[in-house]
């Protein structure tokens, strides 16, 4: 043995700098994120917090454990309510899949749901980091991803998730894997397939891919969906010919289009109207942003600009769905993260001021504060109520500009005598 030895025996032994660094950093991040998980649940149960556990109740889990109860003794799973006057309102494969439940005490379910959630939440982003090629060398991508979720679990639509017992984390991880794939990937479609097999509002990504030419992708998610429903059919009968019989058309049963929590356009539409149920001059407005911002998401897809084209893909989704409850954005928190992650590397005031915008407006209380509850409030000041809606809508103006300025850029340089973009 040479006498250089022994200090490369300890150097093996011994953390170097850069793992040591890892180290510390998966601690911090890790760290900040039980931190936050522990502050959470201490406002949640010890004071007035209005998207807590304590003021939601894990109401939503309660009601997926009585489906489960329904789906276990083959009762009607959409026959009557299961709390107070609401049912269950998802595809019968997502009672099929919540049927465990049923076999946990409620306190169990509800740490269970609690964690899983938050591993959903770091997945989530993780995902998001992932697609947008994001390198986190000195700490390693999943402690910065749980560094990013200690701050993330505060926004609103991740804290009434929680709350709520809610599945739109899952919903979210089921979407994102497929999404941060490689379009080559074996059995790439079949997360987003299934995902709108449990919850009906990620259906457009699948039209999505088809447009972007990523059709044997779009084909596969649709062959997962249908998979659900032949699944559903099987296990449980006559629930499942009740739901894709005529049930699922059929939005009033979610919840009245007017509810501020609905974050949707037609939501946004029927409180500045005044209306219960939107006539067909809205639906057709509706109809139209759903073609142009699916055109904007293509159009950028086909740039190779991925984040931006699924980004806006998810928030065309999030507008044309009948009803869009402000946990469902929750799926649009990874645009947060790529429009922080685009606003760094281009060192964007504009684009730093926007994530910035969103992300306040996304946090806990202020959601809250500005929306009217009262049905009889309509006109400009219904506007008050629509904050995620207002957030889509100037995403996509955005991406339309931004969309014609390219095009006119374009069209220069291919016109002979004239200057290109300098």
């Amino acid at each position: 043995m040479s006498l250089s030895s022994p200090p490369t025996v300890i150097a093996r032994v011994l953390p170097s700098r850069s793992a040591a660094a890892r180290l510390a950093g998966a601690g911090a991040g890790w760290g900040l994120l039980g931190l936050s998980t522990f502050i959470y649940l201490r406002l949640s149960t010890r004071g007035p917090f209005h998207v807590g556990p304590r003021a939601l109740a894990f109401f939503d889990l309660r009601v997926y454990r009585g489906a489960a109860v329904r789906v276990l003794d083959s009762a009607g799973l959409y026959s009557h309510p299961i709390i107070h006057h609401l049912g269950f309102t998802y595809p019968p494969a997502a009672a099929i899949l919540l049927a465990p439940l049923a076999f946990a005490p409620l306190v169990v379910d509800e740490a269970v749901v609690l964690g899983l959630n938050l591993l959903a939440l770091v997945w989530v982003i993780h995902s998001a980091l992932a697609l947008a090629g994001t390198p986190v060398r000195a700490v390693g991508r999943w402690p910065f991803a749980a560094l990013i979720a200690a701050g993330a679990l505060w926004l609103e639509p991740i804290t009434v998730t929680l709350g709520y017992g809610q599945i739109d984390l899952l919903i979210a991880g089921l979407v994102l894997l497929d999404l941060s794939r490689p379009a080559d990937a074996p059995l790439r479609g079949v997360a987003i397939g299934v995902a709108a097999g449990l919850k009906l509002t990620p259906l457009l990504l699948i039209v999505y891919l088809f447009l972007q030419g990523r059709r044997a992708n779009a084909l596969t998610a649709l062959v997962a969906f249908l998979a659900t429903i032949a699944l559903s059919l099987a296990a449980t009968g006559s629930a499942a010919i009740h739901y894709w019989g005529g049930l699922v058309l059929d939005s009033a049963r979610v919840g009245g289009a007017q509810d501020a929590a609905n974050q949707s356009l037609r939501g946004a539409l029927a409180r500045l109207l005044g209306v219960p149920h939107p006539g067909l001059e809205p639906e057709a407005i509706v109809v139209i942003v759903a073609c142009g911002g699916l055109w904007l998401a293509v159009s950028a897809a086909r740039r190779r600009e991925t984040t931006l084209g699924t980004g806006l893909a998810i928030v065309t989704t999030l507008l044309a769905s009948p009803v869009s409850w402000t946990h469902h954005w929750t799926l649009a928190v990874p645009g947060l993260v790529w429009l922080t992650v685009a606003a760094l590397r281009g060192r964007s005031a504009a684009l730093g001021a926007a994530a910035l915008a969103a992300a306040a407006i996304g946090f806990a209380y202020i959601p809250e504060r500005f929306m009217v509850r009262h049905e009889s409030v309509t006109g400009l000041v219904s506007l008050t109520a629509d904050p995620y809606v207002l957030i889509g809508v100037a995403a996509l103006l955005s991406a339309a500009v931004r969309e014609q300025r390219l095009r006119r850029r374009s069209s220069r340089c291919a016109t002979p005598g004239l200057p290109g973009p300098r």
